[in-house]
């Protein structure tokens, strides 16, 4: 279960709630490599079966005494484009509460993470990068304790990408030039993420939570 928001570095923001339960986990783990891996990051393609779905009733989201939204069986999907009131401040604590079916019902809540400060280098309407160099990236450290970075850079559909994670207070992470210059193509999406998670038991399954902070856009890469 995820609540993102997302920017491109320039325009507004967009607030979006996916929620996805499965009755057998058949992706590979969260945090395995199935590439190249050189420090925090990793060069491959994600593979996977698709997963059989399984429902957990109405999820319904809300901040204090405000309800953001209510997610139905099977989509699991809302975003603010659609749904004005799902929005939140940062620091704001955000309650789950799932009704309940082949999953068994839960509460629980999660703290929205601050948005980035001093991102470097700048993400604006294209991030050029070069193959040839190691990538430095750089932000100020959010406040929250056990936060994760997750950095991505991609090349296209089912083509491989490179994926890092690192501490949030870390505060700094390099992509190797090892592993850039391993991209075939000449431009695909960058994307950094602040993850604040969670996992929690209902009586009969066992599942993670995140509040996400996400800076996305495209990205060129040369010699």
């Amino acid at each position: 279960m995820g609540l993102s928001r997302v920017t491109d570095g320039t325009a507004a923001a967009v607030y979006e709630a996916l929620g996805q339960f499965e009755t057998s986990a058949t992706a590979p783990s969260s945090g395995t490599c199935t590439g190249t891996k050189v420090g925090a990051c990793c060069y491959g393609t994600t593979t996977g079966t698709a997963p059989t779905p399984a429902s957990a009733g109405d999820i319904t989201i809300t901040d204090g005494a405000k309800t953001l939204v209510t997610l139905m069986s099977p989509g699991y999907a809302a975003t603010s484009a659609t749904d004005a009131t799902l929005t939140w401040a940062a620091g704001a604590t955000l309650k789950i509460t799932a009704a309940g079916a082949t999953v068994d019902g839960f509460t629980t809540d999660i703290v929205a993470p601050a948005p980035f400060a001093a991102l470097t280098p700048a993400f604006g309407t294209t991030l050029d990068v070069s193959t040839s160099k190691d990538l430095v990236v750089t932000w100020t450290p959010g406040k929250g304790a056990c936060n994760q970075i997750s950095f991505g850079l991609t090349q296209g559909t089912g083509m491989p990408n490179i994926d890092c994670i690192v501490d949030d207070s870390a505060g700094t992470l390099t992509v190797p030039k090892s592993l850039l210059g391993m991209l075939t193509a000449a431009s695909g999406t960058v994307v950094i993420e602040r993850v604040i998670g969670k996992k929690l038991l209902a009586p009969n399954a066992g599942m993670s939570v995140a509040a996400i902070e996400v800076v996305e856009t495209q990205t060129t890469y040369t010699p």
